[in-house]
């Protein structure tokens, strides 16, 4: 058969990407001619598969001429494109994540199947308005890692520990092991250190401290695994919870413990040779890739005589909910406001530390303080820029800013500065915008010539320290605009006041 499979990205190495990564390869070696298209830019794991006689694209057109038998749907927006382009070829579409917007089910009539892959993303499907049941596949998760047949680890020395995409239950795990004298290593995108060989650095460590496939992964490795991740803690994975756990694809369903380094501590207690043999035995027939392939090719054969068409209006309905948009139930709504609080956060936290840390170092041109006042950068700035006299005089406004002496500008005799003043029409303006006074005293304002008369809207000048500077004194800097009427023309430009909109300063030149 000739098969598209689609996902999100393959630049990473996330679950869905090394599900991709396994089905493609182990449909090549059993005769099909695979096609992966994704919405992302390629990687390690795109290379791969192309040795391995795989069609890998982020280009619709490539797929152009492909003749699919099948389509293989990963994630909605990829599966939507491909599904443009193939609006009659028989289709299944999986749903690996109960929660994620790129895995919102698309109801479509033209998908033969839809498959979960464990019992909460099954739910999912099933909570979508307009999707029969009898249309609902459960296929668990598998790994292509072969059962490894060496001994359990005897005692627990080295813990690894799978951080995917951030870091926030590293340092309770850390505790925990360092408590009970535990060596650790961490792995993972949360702390930008991946891995192609997340196998070869199981062997190295005695305990694995993951979820999901990379759970399934460490186990046939013959690595216990406790069961975290940045959503929560579960446990260790025992006899006793195996199956339940794996049927939940040991996900986000089974966090059940506090994120405390205690939880942790209690659970690493339980770890037993010979319990976790019992585990391995009952998880290997679900965990082998053979046993997930035979399913998929049977999923194949059956809804290969499904050709239903869709009508446009359900089709335009899928594309509108899948793709980003910031209506009040579009998909990125929680997830964008969620990062623009968290990038205002971190914008802020990174000014002060520019501000408190500003070294011009050894090379004056080299580094530069960029201020942006805004939002973020008010606070950099102990008076603002925005005041205007109601009887239509341009007032002086005035921002004041500090060096530290540990910022070594004593080192120089001078500052550059250039930025963007968001200056109203006037006249008789003066060549230069702005006043300067270091320590009090006025400096002297270098304008380079061919910036004379463009001092609306941007300035760019040098100034020199005071010869009589203490220089081994904080740096007290003035920067004023100088006061000027307005026109009184019927097409003023600009708001009514001087505003300060960037200031960009750099060290001048060394003593």
């Amino acid at each position: 058969m000739r098969i598209i499979i689609t996902n999100i990205r393959l630049d990473q190495r996330s679950g869905t990407e090394i599900v991709t990564s396994e089905v493609a390869r182990g449909l090549v070696e059993r005769g099909h001619q695979v096609a992966v298209y994704v919405t992302s830019p390629l990687g390690g794991l795109a290379i791969d598969l192309r040795k391995a006689g795989v069609l890998v694209t982020e280009r619709i057109e490539a797929l152009s001429h492909f003749d699919p038998d099948i389509l293989h749907g990963h994630h909605t927006t990829p599966f939507l494109i491909v599904r443009t382009l193939f609006p009659e070829v028989p289709a299944l579409w999986f749903c690996h994540d109960a929660i994620s917007w790129h895995d919102e089910p698309p109801v479509l009539n033209s998908i033969g199947l839809y498959v979960a892959h464990s019992i909460p993303s099954r739910n999912r499907i099933l909570a979508s308005p307009g999707i029969d049941p009898a249309r609902v596949y459960t296929l668990h998760n598998a790994s292509g890692l072969p059962f490894q047949e060496a001994p359990p680890p005897a005692q627990l020395r080295r813990v690894l520990v799978v951080a995917k995409y951030n870091a926030q239950h590293v340092n309770v795990v850390r505790e925990a092991c360092q408590e009970r004298g535990l060596d650790v290593e961490i792995v993972g995108g949360g702390v930008g250190r991946l891995s192609s060989t997340l196998h070869k650095i199981f062997e190295q460590n005695d305990l694995v401290v993951t979820s999901g496939k990379a759970a399934m992964e460490a186990i046939c490795a013959n690595r216990p695994v406790l069961c975290a991740d940045e959503n929560g803690i579960a446990g260790l994975i025992t006899p006793d919870v195996a199956t339940s756990w794996f049927l939940r694809n040991f996900g986000s369903s089974i966090r059940r413990l506090p994120s405390e380094a205690a939880s942790v501590s209690a659970e690493l207690d339980l770890y037993n040779p010979e319990d976790f043999a019992r585990t391995r035995t009952l998880l290997r027939p679900h965990l082998a890739l053979s046993r997930y392939l035979d399913e998929l090719e049977a999923l194949y054969q059956q809804i290969a005589g499904h050709r239903p068409k869709d009508e446009r209006l359900d089709f335009a309905r899928a594309l509108e909910m899948a793709l980003p948009s910031f209506r009040i139930d579009g998909p990125l709504l929680p997830q964008s406001l969620d990062w623009k609080n968290k990038a205002e956060v971190l914008a802020a936290e990174l000014l002060e530390l520019k501000w408190q840390n500003f070294s011009f170092g050894d090379k004056p041109d080299a580094r530069k303080l960029s201020f942006t006042i805004n939002q973020l950068g008010q606070h950099a700035l102990e008076e603002g820029w925005s005041k205007n006299d109601p009887q239509g005089t341009w007032l002086a406004q005035e921002a004041r800013l500090t060096l530290p002496s540990r910022t070594n500008w004593s080192d120089f005799d001078g500052i550059k500065l250039e930025g963007a003043l968001d200056l109203p029409a006037c006249v008789d303006a003066p060549d230069c915008p702005l006043h300067i006074k270091a320590n009090g005293t006025d400096a002297d304002i270098k304008i380079a010539p061919d910036m004379k008369g463009k001092r609306q809207g941007y300035f760019y000048l040098w100034f020199a320290f005071p010869k009589n500077i203490d220089r081994g004194q904080d740096l007290q800097l003035q920067i004023l605009i100088h006061g000027q009427r307005a026109s009184t023309s019927e097409d003023v430009a600009g708001p009514k006041g001087f505003r300060l909109v960037s200031l960009h300063m750099t060290g001048n030149y060394r003593r």
